[in-house]
């Protein structure tokens, strides 16, 4: 096994962001800047299910990273 096969992830998991308040009304864009548009009530329920799944498919894999721009911070910082 080479230096560089042994640095690399065993897999990649991407998620979009959840529904925000501007995927209900496109004119929040206007006035917000969109990393400031909070997600909705239905959106955070989204990414804590989102956050169960992918938990349980990582959770013994040991590293992992996340993203911590803004809205997708906020889910993951309220563990449950």
């Amino acid at each position: 096994m080479s230096e560089q096969q042994k640095f690399l992830p065993k897999r990649i998991i991407l998620v979009r962001h959840r529904e925000s308040a501007g995927n209900l009304d496109g004119s929040a864009y206007a006035t917000t800047a969109d990393y400031k548009i909070p997600l909705t009530e239905a959106g955070i329920q989204q990414a804590k299910e989102a956050g169960k799944k992918i938990r349980d498919v990582i959770s013994d894999s040991g590293k992992w990273k996340a993203c911590f721009y803004g809205r997708s911070a906020d889910p993951f910082l309220e563990r449950e």
